[in-house]
C-alpha cells in the first residue's frame, strides 16, 4: 500500500511526557517530513489533579503535530469508580473514532499495551481494510505482567497487528519466537533539529545532567549519587536529575541517600519539565550521564535519552548495558562504564573532567552516531517503506 495517513493512537501522555512521548513526537515529526498526514490520538486521560507541567488540552497543534484526546478532559479523576466508567466510555470512543477516519490508505501504529484498545483497532482495521503496526520498546516481563498475562500477551495480544516496529535485535529474536509477522528494526529515534541551535556552544557549566526515571532498578541513581559524591572533593561540579520517581517515599530515600554522603548541597532534584526546558538545560550542562545497571529492561531496550544526549554533542557517560556497545565505543564517540559499579563510573567522571578538551572531541563524535543510526527522518522513512513492501 501507498500510506496517505498515520495515526498513532497511544496510552501515553501527550504533547509533554517522558521517553514514550519523546518516541512519539519524533515518529510523527518524521513521517510529516515526508509529507504525510499524521495525527496522535492518546485514547484515554493521561493526567492527575496537581501534577507539575501537565497536559490540559484535549486536542491542537503541538510543534506541527496535529494531536486529540478522545476524552473531554485530560484529568482522571479521583473516584476509582468514575475512573472505571470513563475507562470503559474510551472503548466506545475509540471504535467510532477510528471507524470513521481509518480505511485502506491509513497506517495506524500503537503505542501501548491494553488489550481491549488494541481488539477495537484490531477490529476497525479489518473492517475498514487499514494496517495495524505494533510499536515494541519493552521486553513483555518488564511491562509489570505476571505469567498468566504474559502467556495471553504472547498468543493473542501481539498477533492482532499486521506488523511490529521493534526497537533493539534483542527484542527482535524474541519475538521471532511467537509470531511470523513482518519485522522492522527501529532504533532509539531522536529529532536531531531540535539540537541544531546550540551546536556550537560547548562550554557549559559545571554541572552533570541525568534526565528520566529516577529509579535504581531501570537507570541506577543510588550508583550515580555513590559516584558523584566520590569526585565532588577536588572537583566543583554539581548535579542535576530531572525526572520524577515512582513515589514520594523514593525521593525520600534520595534525599536521606544524598544527606548521608554529605552532598545534599550539591545534588538537585528539578523534577519534570518540559521538553524545551530539558532541550537547553542539556545544552547548558558539561556532562550528561546514563548509569543504567544490568537487567532484563536494558538488555532488550534502548534509552532515548541516549540520543538526546548524543545529539548535544556534550560528553556522555553510559554503561555497557544491551545493545548500546554495538553502537557506542568507549573514549571514541562516548565515555563507557561498567554497569552497577560506582567506582568504574567515578573514574569514567574523573577521566572526562581531567581532559575536558578531549572529551569535547569525543562528544562531537558522539553527534556522528546519532546522525547515523538515529536519526528521525532515516528512521521514518524506512518504516514507510517497509508498509509499501509487505502491505
Amino acid at each position: 500500500m501507498t500510506v496517505k495517513k498515520i495515526f498513532i493512537f497511544t496510552t501515553e501522555p501527550f504533547p509533554i511526557g517522558m521517553a514514550a512521548t519523546n518516541r512519539i513526537i519524533s515518529y510523527a515529526k518524521g513521517f510529516i517530513f515526508h509529507g504525510k498526514s499524521t495525527e496522535v490520538i492518546c485514547v484515554r486521560r493521561s493526567e492527575v489533579h496537581g501534577k507539575k507541567g501537565y497536559n490540559s488540552e484535549v486536542d491542537g497543534l503541538y510543534q506541527g503535530i496535529k494531536f486529540k484526546y478522545l476524552t473531554k478532559s485530560t484529568i482522571k479523576s479521583d473516584y476509582f469508580l468514575l475512573r472505571r466508567v470513563h475507562n470503559f466510555q474510551i472503548l466506545f470512543h475509540l471504535f467510532f473514532y477510528s471507524f470513521k477516519h481509518i480505511n485502506k490508505e491509513v497506517a495506524s501504529i500503537y503505542y501501548g499495551n491494553k488489550m481491549t484498545l488494541a481488539l477495537i483497532l484490531w477490529l476497525t482495521n479489518k473492517i475498514k481494510r487499514g494496517v495495524l503496526l505494533k510499536d515494541i520498546s519493552e521486553h513483555p516481563q518488564t511491562m509489570g505482567v505476571n505469567n498468566l498475562k504474559k502467556y495471553f500477551f504472547n498468543k493473542y495480544f501481539f498477533k492482532l497487528f499486521d506488523g511490529y516496529l521493534i526497537i533493539t535485535k534483542n527484542l527482535i529474536s524474541y519475538f521471532n519466537s511467537i509470531t511470523n509477522k513482518p519485522i522492522l528494526h527501529v532504533p532509539m529515534t531522536v529529532e536531531l533539529d531540535r539540537f541544531n541551535y546550540r551546536l556550537n556552544n560547548n562550554k557549559g557549566n559545571n554541572i552533570i545532567i541525568y534526565t528520566g526515571v529516577l529509579d535504581n532498578n531501570k537507570d541506577g541513581i543510588d550508583i550515580l549519587l555513590e559516584a558523584f559524591a566520590g569526585i565532588v572533593e577536588n572537583n566543583p561540579y554539581q548535579l542535576h536529575l530531572y525526572g520524577i520517581a515512582q513515589s514520594e517515599k523514593k525521593i525520600e530515600e534520595y534525599f536521606e541517600l544524598v544527606k548521608r554522603l554529605k552532598i545534599s548541597h550539591l545534588v538537585h532534584f528539578k523534577g519534570r519539565v518540559s521538553r524545551e526546558v530539558i532541550t537547553e538545560k542539556l545544552f547548558n550542562a558539561k556532562i550528561l550521564v546514563l548509569p543504567r545497571p544490568d537487567s532484563i529492561q536494558a538488555q532488550h531496550g534502548f534509552p532515548t535519552k541516549l540520543g538526546e544526549y548524543l545529539a548535544t554533542t556534550k560528553p556522555t557517560l553510559v554503561t555497557s548495558v544491551g545493545e548500546i556497545p554495538d553502537y557506542l565505543t568507549d573514549n571514541l564517540d562516548s565515555y563507557i562504564a561498567k554497569p552497577g559499579d560506582v567506582l568504574s563510573l567515578k573514574v569514567k567522571l574523573l577521566e572526562i573532567i581531567e581532559d575536558y578538551p578531549k572529551a569535547k572531541k569525543v562528544g562531537i563524535r558522539g553527534r556522528k552516531i546519532a546522525e547515523t543510526h538515529f536519526n528521525n527522518k532515516i528512521q521514518t522513512k524506512k518504516i514507510l517503506d517497509f508498509i509499501d513492501d509487505y502491505f
